[in-house]
């Protein structure tokens, strides 16, 4: 679906168009500083899930942990180029993993006020959910949906996902090695008592599973995508029926891919969900042959779900032969065209060698881009690696390094200003350049 906004009703008295050819960089931004005192424990900035939020072009907000272990958000108002002093969402000292989903990705995308945040924290061990308001600048108290006492730390498992149906009923989910748990609330969220359980949709026995929530364009349905050790597996959950599609034994799923090697270190930011909400598009990436790093052998691997089969394709591979520390998917609304953001080492041997790169895709990942120059300008370790799940207006990453002077600043870089009518090596006409005279 392309998106085409007029940023004026004023009489046009003059209209200027640029016509220009986009190709991969040609919009990356200077690396900006976010925030300068984020959490210094490494492992648990590894995080595969959604952190990073653009409702418009200029309006965006990123979510993090500060050095006491809370969970902050930094918001923008002039596209990424500056950020605003911290708000907190949790003042928990103990705050491991989170995750968020803004109102505006859930079909049809009509109501955008809030951004919904499921937290596991090290204490308690449980699931508790706040929601930030947009409108009034905002965050409810964080609430327990459910009392699980888990067993959660950095780098075991307890990675969170949370989405909304198009129904508007809310969804989170988490696994660790004792257990594993999906809720779900329809209404008055931020009262603990409107949480219930869900049952089944799991494959296999408890594990650290990386996990991964998406409503399912066109219906109320929800899809569920849950990585155990060497497999990635999907179910779906039906409003109509309340109940799995693909069963809700622990064998009753659907299989994304087997016979994936992990790393250990970076798992978490080394698996991603690709969503839009405009087109239905569903994808999964993930990096292969992680194992180690003696060797330049990783692949970074795309997926594309079709809602109206239930079924997984195997796309082109993103980048295959090099040494991948993360990777993760954002999704142009505009030109319809795939972002595969990945954090890759120069030098296989050294962690510090690392840089954040990107491809494309327009053809949903069957050919892809060429790679785009560095995104960052200093190789280092990335962590906290965060990408905008979506956006017709401006997609971009946010990222640390682990190497002082600057091991406690979150960074972000536009990865592009998206430009209306166009893309992927085809004419495009940038709305910054359509001028209105009132």
């Amino acid at each position: 679906m392309k998106r085409f906004i007029l940023t004026s009703t004023a009489l046009v008295l003059t209209i200027a168009l640029v016509v220009v050819f986009s190709k991969p960089n040609d919009a990356i931004a200077a690396e900006v500083a976010v925030d300068t005192t984020i959490t210094d424990s490494i492992t648990e900035r590894y995080n595969g899930s959604q952190g990073l939020v653009f409702i418009n072009d200029q309006t965006g907000f990123v979510f993090f942990k500060d050095a006491n272990n809370s969970l902050v958000m930094s918001s923008t108002t002039n596209g990424g180029a500056t950020w605003n002093a911290t708000k907190t969402i949790d003042s928990q000292l103990d705050v491991v993993y989170y995750s968020v989903w803004w109102d505006g990705w859930t079909p049809p995308g009509t109501t955008t006020d809030m951004i919904h945040i499921a937290i596991v924290d090290r204490g308690n061990d449980d699931i508790w959910y706040a929601q930030y308001n947009i409108l009034t600048g905002t965050s409810s108290t964080p609430i327990v949906t459910k009392i699980y006492n888990a067993s959660c730390s950095a780098g075991a498992g307890c990675n969170p996902a949370i989405t909304k149906a198009s129904n508007n009923v809310l969804y989170v989910a988490v696994a660790d090695a004792q257990g594993r748990w999906i809720d779900q609330c329809s209404t008055n969220c931020t009262t603990a008592s409107n949480w219930t359980g869900l049952s089944g949709g799991w494959y296999n026995t408890p594990s650290n599973d990386f996990v991964y929530l998406l409503p399912v364009p066109g219906n109320n349905n929800v899809l569920f995508v849950q990585w155990q050790d060497a497999t990635v597996y999907s179910n779906v959950y039906s409003a109509t029926s309340s109940s799995w599609i693909n069963g809700s034994s622990t064998q009753a799923t659907n299989t994304i891919t087997t016979n994936i090697e992990l790393d250990g270190t970076y798992d978490a930011q080394m698996g991603n969900i690709g969503f839009s909400q405009a087109d239905g598009k569903i994808a999964f990436t993930i990096v292969d042959d992680a194992n180690n790093f003696t060797s330049a052998d990783h692949d970074v691997k795309f997926f594309l779900y079709d809602a109206s089969t239930n079924a997984w394709t195997t796309k082109t591979n993103v980048m295959t032969n090099n040494s991948f520390q993360g990777a993760a998917l954002s999704y142009d609304e505009t030109n319809d065209t795939w972002y595969s953001v990945y954090a890759r080492r120069t030098n296989n041997l050294v962690a510090t060698s690392t840089n954040l790169y990107y491809r494309t895709s327009n053809d949903d990942g069957t050919t892809w881009s060429a790679e785009s120059s560095a995104i960052n300008s200093t190789p280092d370790n990335i962590t906290s690696l965060l990408v905008n799940l979506m956006s017709p207006e401006r997609l971009g990453v946010a990222w640390a390094y682990e190497t002082a002077p600057n091991a406690d600043t979150l960074y972000y870089s536009d990865i592009i200003d998206i430009t209306v009518g166009g893309g992927g090596g085809t004419p495009v006409i940038r709305e910054e350049e359509i001028y209105f005279m009132q």
